[in-house]
């Protein structure tokens, strides 16, 4: 019994330390600004963003790993490691996507063959930098670019972090702007806004599609 109690005790804890790391992160990472064109359902949205600097890393490994690997050099970046050796402040959300990926549209749209290219993981640059006072990277493999304004529709939700929960979502979304004839750019974008320890249901996690002009 006693050991039952204290494991109950531990997993609390751990929630609890989750919990609060959830509220700090929450309250202290700015988040990208963006408008809210249109909302449906009460978890999809079309947004329209400014031009926004972001630094990024391309990885040719598999999904979880380039992820990880590809965030700890970003976060170097931020903590020092560029020209000045500046601190930038963390922001939300950290986004990922595949490079050069070709996709085979069949029906349903929930059915699709990916030609897998490189992951690129990116964090975006607070918004008062631009590309020229950003600190460049002392990294090679982080490179600096700007988005144009654009557009585009998401999906959020809660829950792991796992390709396959991001791609049964990224289904969802996609059916649901086919069935609206609305266009959109074929490879996702996965956003995520919270840090590893946030309990899964706690995070905030998006799916979007750039909008085809």
């Amino acid at each position: 019994m006693q050991k039952i109690l204290i494991s109950l005790a531990a997993i609390t804890l751990v929630i609890f330390a989750g919990y609060c790391g959830y509220v700090l992160w929450a309250n202290s990472a700015q988040k990208v600004p963006y408008a809210v064109a249109q909302k449906w359902d009460n978890k999809m949205e079309l947004r329209t963003y400014p031009p926004l600097v972001m630094a990024e890393v391309r990885m040719d490994k598999d999904f979880k790993t380039s992820g990880n690997e590809a965030f700890r050099l970003l976060f170097d970046y931020i903590s020092g490691e560029n020209t000045g050796t500046s601190e930038i402040a963390m922001t939300a959300p950290v986004v990922q996507t595949q490079e050069n990926l070709k996709i085979e549209m069949t029906s349903p749209v929930l059915q699709s063959k990916p030609t897998n290219g490189a992951w690129v993981v990116a964090f975006i640059l607070p918004s008062e930098y631009t590309l020229e006072t950003a600190p460049q990277p002392a990294n090679p493999m982080v490179e600096l670019r700007q988005t144009e304004p654009h557009e585009t529709a998401a999906i959020r939700f809660s829950g792991s972090w796992s390709k396959k929960h991001f791609d049964k979502k990224a289904a969802q979304l996609a059916e649901a702007l086919e069935t609206k004839g609305i266009k959109f750019k074929p490879t996702p974008i996965i956003a995520r806004y919270n840090p590893p320890f946030t309990p899964p249901f706690l995070r905030r996690n998006e799916v979007m599609y750039e909008l085809m002009n």
